[in-house]
This record gives C-alpha cells, sequence and structure tokens, in this order.
C-alpha cells in the first residue's frame, strides 16, 4: 500500500471509466459515507467495523453497509482482501483503497453528485456531435483571389524496412504548391 502505483489506461476510455464509476457510487448516504472513509487518510486495509467507525455509521446499521461496502467491492470502486489476522475483530474481509480509483476519486464524486454532467460526458461509445449550421463554400473563383496557398506535408518513418519514396512524393509535392 506504501509503493505508489501509475495510472495507466491503455484502452483510452478514462472517460466511460469515471461515468461508469460515478453510476455505481450514486448517491446513497451509506455507501458514499464508506467510501469516503476508505478513501480517508489510513494507508492499510481495514475491516468493515473500523470503516463503520471512521465513517460515523451506528452499529446497528452494519447489515446495510455491508452491503453497500460488497457494491462498491463489486464494482470495482474498492478493493479487498482476506483476514488473515491481522485485525482482531473477527472479519473476514479487509477493504482497502483501489489504485485507480483513488487518482480518479474526485472526477468520480463529481459526476456521481451530477448525473447530468456524466450524460454530456463525450466518451468513445458516445461521442459529442456538435452541428454546423453554415459552410463557407470555396470556389474556384475564391482560390484565385488568394496569392498563396500553403499546404502542410508532414512525413513519418517510424519503421525503417519500409522507407517512405520521397523522390516519387516530390513532384506531389510540385502539384500542389502550383496550384
Amino acid at each position: 500500500m506504501s509503493v505508489q502505483t501509475a495510472v495507466i489506461n491503455s484502452t483510452a476510455d478514462h472517460e466511460e471509466t469515471v461515468q461508469r464509476y460515478a453510476k455505481h457510487l450514486g448517491k446513497d448516504k451509506i455507501r458514499r459515507q464508506l467510501f469516503d472513509a476508505v478513501y480517508g487518510y489510513s494507508k492499510t486495509p481495514r475491516s468493515l467495523k473500523q470503516i463503520m467507525k471512521d465513517a460515523g455509521i451506528a452499529p446497528k446499521c452494519q447489515q446495510q453497509a455491508q452491503n453497500q461496502i460488497d457494491h462498491l467491492a463489486k464494482h470495482k470502486l474498492i478493493a479487498w482482501q482476506d483476514n488473515n489476522g491481522s485485525v482482531k475483530d473477527g472479519a473476514r474481509k479487509l477493504y482497502f483503497k483501489e489504485p485507480n480509483v483513488r487518482a480518479l476519486r474526485n472526477e468520480i464524486k463529481k459526476y456521481a453528485d451530477r448525473p447530468d454532467l456524466a450524460k454530456k460526458l463525450a466518451t468513445k461509445r458516445g461521442p459529442q456531435v456538435t452541428i454546423i449550421q453554415s459552410v463557407r463554400s470555396v470556389t474556384k473563383t475564391t482560390l484565385r483571389k488568394r496569392r498563396h496557398l500553403n499546404v502542410l506535408y508532414l512525413t513519418a518513418d517510424p519503421i525503417k524496412s519500409h522507407a517512405l519514396r520521397y523522390s516519387s512524393e516530390d513532384g506531389r509535392l510540385a502539384l500542389f504548391s502550383s496550384l
């Protein structure tokens, strides 16, 4: 737990991940208190009783707290491990911070508080599309009035075995620049 881990999302679906976590966190009061207690200052895994005490949840609500902490663990908002005698209160599981969620917890809480913002969030599966009402048309006469036509020409050669043939490309560049 004392080692910091890098948060890397190789699938590039950061927004969808935050949106999903926020949906599962929701606005349930006990779930929020447990989430905040797990992501508090403690670095060691703790039992449900310890987390409830830190969250200020009454012992009579233990079954509700157990249901909510199981929900958080099921949806990977917190992590858990078996208690191998490190906590002596008879708990079977210990709960601790999930490294990926720890880095995103402020965003998750923001979108959990405001589901309308989460719906407006542009994602890979739900991109936000803006429709442009007016498009300026370009004709040959407007192009002739311009003195210069700027053409950006970029090349890349990431693999040396498939080298680009610059000599054959120069003819096309000359064609573009003469317009």
